[in-house]
């Protein structure tokens, strides 16, 4: 009895392990194109970084906290910020000139959908499904992957380092 008890235990811990399969590109893809949002009314927002001064400063002293936002620097020199307890983010060229928004940002919940919309068109350019805090997979509107994040690097379709980002 107590073998069968053991073998009933073995295989219920295998099955909860493999339940939870781990994520691939396609699985990703699907999740993440279950639904497209229609385009972002940019109208609400403001075209220009209204902390550029100080978060330029917090960027030369590799501050990623400056009040209630959460900075994040890019090799490119652009720049996202997010305000605690909000889901929109505003993705900044280095010269504080808006250039994206997204929608979803920061959800507490993994894994969870992001929608990422230029500025000023509101065009809906990516979906993000964010798995953990330290990986997402991005896609465009179409189903195309555009880049795989692991960490602070995002990889290609073929597994090639495509950009670094620092801090979040």
């Amino acid at each position: 009895m107590k073998q069968w008890l053991i073998l009933a235990c073995l295989i219920a811990c295998l099955g909860a392990a493999y339940a939870d399969t781990p994520w691939t590109v396609e699985k990703a893809r699907q999740e993440a194109l279950k639904y497209i949002p229609d385009p972002f009314d940019t109208r609400i927002v403001e075209s220009a970084d209204p902390h550029y001064a100080e978060n330029q400063r917090a960027k030369q002293l590799h501050q990623q906290q400056v009040g209630n936002r959460t900075l994040t620097f890019f090799t490119t020199g652009g720049y996202g910020v997010s305000e605690l307890g909000s889901t929109l983010a505003y993705y900044y060229d280095k010269d504080g000139h808006l250039q994206f928004l997204e929608v979803g940002h920061g959800e507490s919940k993994y894994p969870y959908k992001s929608y990422k919309f230029s500025y000023p068109s509101g065009k809906l350019l990516s979906v993000s499904l964010n798995i953990t805090p330290l990986e997402s997979y991005v896609f465009g509107p179409g189903g195309i992957l555009a880049g795989h994040w692991v960490g602070p690097y995002c990889y290609d379709t073929h597994g090639n380092p495509q950009g670094l980002r620092r801090g979040k």
